[in-house]
C-alpha cells in the first residue's frame, strides 16, 4: 500500500458541497458553477488497464474517483491489480487536473469499489487478496474500509472478513459508531473444489477509534448462486432495501428485500423471473417510495423491444408493493447502469450492445417522474467498455466507467453531460 500526490495544491477548490473556495485552503476560481467540463476525460497513462468503479461530487468544481488499474482483464480486478482514489479539479480555463492520488496496493489483487462522502472527507470500500500494513488477513479476500481527508491524507484503514472471498456493496450508518455492511461472497474454492457459490450477506461492524471491527456476519442466500446488486437504507422503520438476483431454482429472478438491522427478512417483492436480469439502482423518491431501475429479458407489460430492455418501477415500502412499472429500450440489448434524479427529471444511464462484443454505446434516457421517456441520446461509442456509476456535480451529470481505446487497452473514463442540454 502506498500514497502518491500530484500537483496544484495551491489552487485547491474547496471541498464543501455547494460551491468552490474555502474548505481546502485554496484560492477561489472565477467560474464557481463550473459549467464548462470537457465532454469526456480519461485516467492518465500511468493508470493503464483501468476502470473507474465509483465517483462522488465534492463541489461543482470537483470529483473524487475510485477504481482499480493494472489488471490483466481490467473489467474484473485480478492479478496484481491496485486500487486507487483520486481527486479531480476543474480549473477556470476548463481543464481537468488531478490534485492527489491514494493507492491501495499489496502484492496481490486490490480494488476500490465504493466511495461515500462523509463529514471528514471520503470513506472508501474495497477488497484485497493480500494483507495491508498493520492488518491481518482473514480469508481468500477481505473487505477494506478506509477514510481519506479532503486533502488526500489517510485517516484510517481497516481489513476485515471471514474465510470466504468477501466483496463489499454498501455501508449504512446506524449511529454511535455502529454500521451495517452489505456485500457478497465470490465463489469459494478452499483448495481444489467449490465449497459455496456466490452468496449475499449482511454484517454488523463498529468503529473503535481508527479501526472497524466485525461483530457478526449473516449470509442471506439460497442453496444456489445469488447476489445483492444494490442497497439503500430505510429510515422508518429502521431497515434496508436490498436488490437481489437469484440464478436458479423456484426463486430465480429479481426481488427487492426489506430486512431489519439484524438481517431478518421483513418482506420480499418479486419483480422478474429471469435469472439474467439486473437491478442497477435503488433510490428513494419519498420516505415511503423507492425507484427501482434495471434491465430484464422478460416482457414486463410494456412490450419487449429487444433481447433485454430497461425498466423503471416505483415501489411503496409499507406493504404496497409495485405501484407501476415501465419498460423501454430498442431492438438491441439495453443494460441498466445508473439512475439519478434531479428535480422533476430522471436520468437513466445504460449500456447498449448493438453487435456484441464489437459495438458498445453509452446511452442517456431522460424520463419524467411518471416514467415517461422524454428523450434519449448516445454519449459514447467504442468497441467495448463498461459504465459503473453516475453522479451530479454542479450542473453536469458525470458518467464513469471504462472504454476500449484504439490501441485495444481498457482505460478508465468519465463523460460529462450538461443537465440543461435538453431544456
Amino acid at each position: 500500500m502506498s500514497v502518491a500526490r500530484s500537483g496544484w495544491s495551491a489552487l485547491v477548490c474547496g471541498l464543501l458541497l455547494g460551491g468552490c473556495g474555502g474548505g481546502g485552503g485554496g484560492a477561489d476560481v472565477t467560474n464557481p458553477t463550473c459549467t464548462e467540463w470537457p465532454e469526456s476525460w480519461q485516467l492518465p497513462d500511468d493508470l493503464s488497464h483501468s476502470v473507474i468503479t465509483a465517483a462522488v461530487a465534492v463541489d461543482p468544481c470537483g470529483l473524487m474517483l475510485g477504481g482499480h488499474f493494472n489488471a490483466p482483464a481490467p473489467l474484473v480486478p485480478s492479478g496484481d491489480a491496485d486500487g486507487f482514489v483520486m481527486r479531480l479539479r476543474l480549473d477556470e480555463a476548463g481543464q481537468v487536473h488531478e490534485e492527489w492520488r491514494y493507492l491501495l496496493r499489496t502484492e496481490l489483487t486490490d480494488s476500490v469499489a465504493v466511495l461515500e462522502r462523509v463529514d471528514t472527507g471520503v470513506r472508501f470500500l474495497g477488497w484485497t487478496n493480500g494483507v495491508l500494513p498493520d492488518q491481518s488477513g482473514y480469508g481468500k479476500s477481505d473487505v477494506v474500509i478506509g477514510h481519506l481527508s479532503d486533502d488526500g491524507d489517510l485517516q484510517s484503514l481497516s481489513q476485515l472478513g471471514d474465510e470466504r472471498p468477501n466483496r463489499p456493496l454498501r455501508m449504512v450508518a446506524r449511529g454511535a459508531g455502529s454500521f451495517l455492511l452489505i456485500g457478497n461472497d465470490d465463489i469459494y474454492v478452499p483448495t481444489n473444489y467449490v465449497e459455496s457459490w456466490e452468496e449475499p450477506w449482511v454484517a454488523s461492524v463498529r468503529r473503535e477509534v481508527d479501526q472497524y471491527r466485525m461483530d457478526w456476519l449473516l449470509r442471506t442466500g439460497t442453496s444456489g448462486s445469488d447476489l445483492y446488486q444494490a442497497a439503500m437504507p430505510v429510515p422508518s422503520p429502521d431497515s434496508m432495501l436490498l436488490a437481489k438476483i437469484t440464478y436458479a431454482g423456484p426463486m430465480a429472478g429479481l426481488a427487492v428485500e426489506q430486512r431489519d438491522p439484524y438481517g431478518t427478512l421483513l418482506s420480499s417483492t418479486e419483480l422478474t423471473q429471469s435469472p439474467y436480469d439486473v437491478i442497477a439502482t435503488l433510490a428513494p423518491l419519498s420516505p415511503d417510495e423507492t425507484w427501482v431501475f434495471g434491465s430484464s429479458y422478460q416482457n414486463l407489460g410494456g412490450g419487449l423491444e429487444g433481447s433485454a430492455d430497461l425498466f423503471l418501477a416505483l415501489l411503496t415500502l409499507q406493504g404496497g408493493g409495485v405501484q407501476w412499472i415501465r419498460q423501454f429500450g430498442g431492438p438491441d440489448t439495453d443494460w441498466a447502469a445508473a439512475l439519478v434524479q434531479q428535480g422533476d427529471r430522471l436520468f437513466a444511464v445504460s449500456e447498449v450492445f448493438v453487435d456484441e462484443p464489437a459495438d458498445w454505446q453509452v446511452r442517456l434516457t431522460r424520463l419524467s417522474l411518471t416514467g415517461d421517456v422524454i428523450d434519449q441520446e448516445t454519449l459514447h461509442h467504442a468497441p467495448s467498455g463498461a459504465v459503473q456509476t453516475a453522479v451530479v456535480t454542479g450542473e453536469q451529470l458525470a458518467v464513469a466507467g471504462a472504454v476500449k481505446r484504439a490501441s485495444g487497452e481498457i482505460r478508465g473514463w468519465v463523460g460529462f453531460v450538461p443537465l440543461s442540454r435538453a431544456d
